[in-house]
């Protein structure tokens, strides 16, 4: 039984060095532990006896006799009050694991919504920042290249002059064919739409921020629709125009406040109505907030709402904010229910049917 419970105890200290913060390493280091004390105690009571007495210390062992059935009572003791608290602390500690990996999956999911937001918002801003870079090259381009033409229609210049009027409107010719590549090349990525359920959308989007809401002390009244609502959308992007929505109204909402997520259906229409009792937004900033590179917030670029506009538009659906200073805000977001494709020209657009 010595060697048993030795090998018990050395086999769970391994273990533990393994992993100190498992919980059934650190019972296994008691119970083995115990076992080894009770062991020797039974030692003493079969060994050591009948050697005292058969060499006459009987009184030495109505000494001991005492007190290793104390320390056999104890040990007993021992392991039953180990045993007793870890089946009950067990469960709870396998609880805390799995809320624990639940976290640290939300909080990788966050980190990369995050991440998404910041890549799209910066791709978007560098194509509209592009987009605006073209017309200004295809605009002087264009009237220097006019310019030269008509002093080459003109017979009072020299062959050197002519040539070099050439070269200069073939450069303008160049410059605009640039500029139709690049805007080629930004208008014709197309997003992937699949008939999906916005409320799964808007549901993970809540389990992301159960978190800020907590944290906050936030109050949430989430009432989605009974029955999916399902319709043409671009999961991605769609996931991070409502999750840029809901975060603005967590930043803006004062701790102990109320947020309010709801989604309506018709025949026609869905509609994702979110309300907060923020501060709300002032007259003279509420016209301004879609406009981009408009922000109140330092070290922002001003293209969250209107990227989050964009993408809605992309969705074929309006966007509408009504808020009054001191009386919160309300985000109301409208989508066709269903869409058709039509051919024209070269692409294919979706429009509501």
């Amino acid at each position: 039984m010595i060697i048993l419970a030795i090998r018990c105890l050395t086999t769970s200290l391994k273990l533990y060095r393994i992993n100190r913060e498992n919980a059934l390493w650190h019972y296994m280091v008691w119970l083995s532990s115990s076992y080894v004390m009770y062991s020797f105690s039974r030692v003493v009571g079969h060994i050591v006896k009948p050697l005292l007495i058969a060499t006459g210390h009987l009184e030495l062992w109505r000494f001991l006799d005492p007190l290793s059935g104390s320390l056999n009572n104890f040990t007993f003791f021992l392991v039953a009050s180990v045993s007793l608290f870890f089946i009950g602390i067990y469960p709870l500690y396998l609880k805390i694991i799995r809320e624990e990996r639940q976290i640290e999956e939300i909080n990788a999911e966050l980190t990369e919504m995050n991440q998404e937001l910041e890549t799209l918002v910066a791709e978007r801003t560098m194509a509209l920042m592009g987009l605006t870079v073209a017309d200004q090259v295809r605009n002087p381009a264009a009237v220097i290249g006019c310019t030269c033409k008509r002093v080459l229609a003109k017979d009072a210049l020299t062959p050197e002059t002519a040539g070099k009027m050439n070269s200069i409107i073939d450069e303008c010719k160049k410059l605009e064919t640039v500029v139709e590549n690049f805007e080629y090349l930004l208008r014709s990525r197309r997003s992937i739409f699949r008939h999906e359920d916005i409320n799964e959308v808007i549901r993970g989007i809540i389990t992301l921020t159960e978190k800020e809401f907590s944290l906050k002390g936030l109050h949430l009244d989430l009432r989605l629709s009974q029955h999916p609502l399902k319709m043409n959308i671009e999961r991605n992007l769609l996931r991070v125009a409502l999750f840029h929505v809901i975060r603005n109204s967590i930043d803006a909402t004062q701790p102990g406040g109320l947020i309010s997520v709801a989604s309506t259906a018709d025949s026609d229409t869905i509609t994702i109505t979110l309300s907060d009792t923020g501060p709300g937004i002032p007259g003279e900033i509420r016209e301004k907030i879609f406009d981009p590179f408009f922000t109140t917030k330092h070290h922002k670029f001003g293209m969250g709402l209107p990227l989050v506009k964009q993408i809605v538009s992309e969705h074929l659906g309006d966007i509408m904010i009504q808020s009054e200073k001191g009386k919160g805000t309300t985000v109301t977001i409208s989508f066709p229910v269903r869409w058709k494709e039509t051919q024209k020209a070269n692409s294919v657009p979706l429009i509501p049917s």
